[in-house]
């Protein structure tokens, strides 16, 4: 069986020069906005990550948040959610 072959992942000046384009008309993080909170976008992220098969077209990306990158990364790698703590030190359920 052959093993698809995974895109390249864009770095250096090319990534700066997408990055610039996409925030600069689409500033927001799209997770947050959807819930009604404003929140800066400051990663771009594939929607269909590139471990998963995703592209570097520009209808695979979107703009998140820190947290929310961190959230949907642990999700494309088959993660769970970090654990919560309340203020006695208990994990939230």
């Amino acid at each position: 069986m052959l093993k698809s072959q995974q895109v390249e992942r864009i770095r250096g000046r090319a990534l700066q020069r997408m990055r610039a384009r996409y925030f600069s008309s689409n500033p927001l993080c799209v997770v947050c906005a959807a819930a009604g909170r404003v929140t800066i976008a400051t990663d771009l992220d594939h929607i269909v990550a590139l471990c998963n098969g995703g592209t570097n077209d520009s209808v695979n990306l979107q703009g998140l948040c820190r947290a929310c990158h961190d959230a949907k990364t642990r999700r494309d790698l088959g993660q769970s959610d970090q654990s919560t703590f309340n203020q006695a030190g208990r994990v939230n359920w």
